[in-house]
């Protein structure tokens, strides 16, 4: 077995420590809120938690940490793709991406001892952290919480049929097609009127009861009549289609609001160091998160103070700042931060990092 290639040493612990500005409203849903049971018609919800603000404790809406740190990663995932000029193969995206897919075998004990040489070639793995096989992330990414007590707000809306509003949609439509539609506006306005009387014929004979064996069997024939024409117009209806129905809302945190988020580099290397100056270069020229992109979501602001020092030492190397304005270059006010990504962007262009997912393991 091949002796591993230690990282260079010394480790440094770097904390970024400051806010973010909701420059447009900020959602996301994570997948356990999504999976709860919840009313079709309430807004899909946004994480909570219970804060203290002085002496009252509330709870307010917050932005997952591990969001943002996703968001982050995949800005690393791009970095690594430019130097790979055939782009990367699968198990290389999910490696970086999600830090490959993990089985329930347990990890040998060699690939322990490998850990610091794919540390050493793949700085975004000793950032991230990988599963398949394991290595520790050095990037601890917190949550983003409301400077002060708020409240969400929410959304909500309807695709409509603009065919049938007012009326000029209709033109651009052939004439047979203009015919179909007619019919099958027509067909859709008798499916719910008749949806209207069924649901009072079976009121009136569920809920009251009324009227003698014979009427009550009247009443019955008459809706399963009715059922068969609805199912009828239904067929010839664009009820398959996304309109005329309501949109699922969802909750925001507003604009303007601003969110206490910190980051800490835990025994992080130069290149580490300077591989997150890249990341956050790259996501300050897109700097959007959580969901709802397309409705104009998610953009933020930032700014963090930062402090750095060597991972046994008491004394702080530097004490500067980083500024993020949406869609602008990063403002980078620490020499040691501009340093480290300077070395980075250098061994990257000299292609000294490997951002390969590693070899089957035999046995695996």
């Amino acid at each position: 077995m091949s002796t591993p290639t230690y990282p260079t040493y010394p480790t440094y612990i770097v904390r970024l420590d400051g806010a973010l500005t909701a420059e447009t409203p900020l959602t996301t849903t994570p997948p356990a809120l999504r999976g709860r049971p919840h009313d079709a018609d309430l807004p899909l919800p946004l994480p909570k938690m219970v804060v203290t603000y002085g002496d009252t404790r509330t709870t307010v809406p917050y932005m997952p940490g591990s969001g943002i740190r996703g968001r982050l990663r995949r800005c690393g995932v791009d970095i690594a793709r430019r130097t790979l000029p055939e782009g990367l193969r699968l198990q290389d995206y999910y490696y970086l991406a999600i830090g490959g897919v993990k089985g329930g075998e347990a990890e040998r004990k060699s690939d322990f001892a490998a850990a610091a040489a794919r540390r050493a070639a793949n700085p975004l793995i000793g950032l991230f952290g990988a599963g398949t096989p394991w290595m520790q992330g050095r990037l601890s990414v917190g949550h983003a919480v409301p400077r002060t007590p708020i409240t969400e707000q929410s959304v909500t809306g309807a695709r409509l049929d603009d065919i049938g509003g007012a009326g000029t949609a209709m033109t651009l439509l052939r004439a047979e097609d203009q015919a179909q539609w007619i019919e099958m506006a027509f067909h859709n306005a008798e499916r719910s009127r008749k949806d209207a009387v069924l649901r009072r014929l079976k009121a009136d004979l569920t809920g009251r009861g009324r009227g003698n064996a014979a009427e009550r069997a009247e009443r019955q024939a008459g809706m399963e009549t009715l059922s068969r024409e609805i199912a009828g117009h239904t067929a010839r209806t664009y009820a398959g289609l996304s309109v005329q129905r309501p949109l699922s809302g969802y909750e925001f945190i507003a604009p303007g609001t601003v969110l206490n988020q910190s980051m800490t580099l835990t025994h992080a290397t130069l290149f580490e160091i300077g591989a997150f100056v890249a990341i956050l270069r790259a996501f300050a020229l897109n700097p959007v998160l959580g969901g709802k992109a397309a409705h104009g979501n998610g953009v933020v602001s930032a700014r963090w103070t930062v402090t750095a020092r060597e991972s046994q030492a008491a004394e702080v190397l530097g004490r500067g700042a980083v500024s993020l304005t949406p869609f602008e270059p990063l403002v980078v006010e620490d020499a040691f931060l501009e340093r480290c990504a300077a070395d980075f962007l250098a061994a990257l262009d000299a292609g000294q990092f490997d951002f390969t997912a590693p070899a089957e393991r035999p046995g695996a």
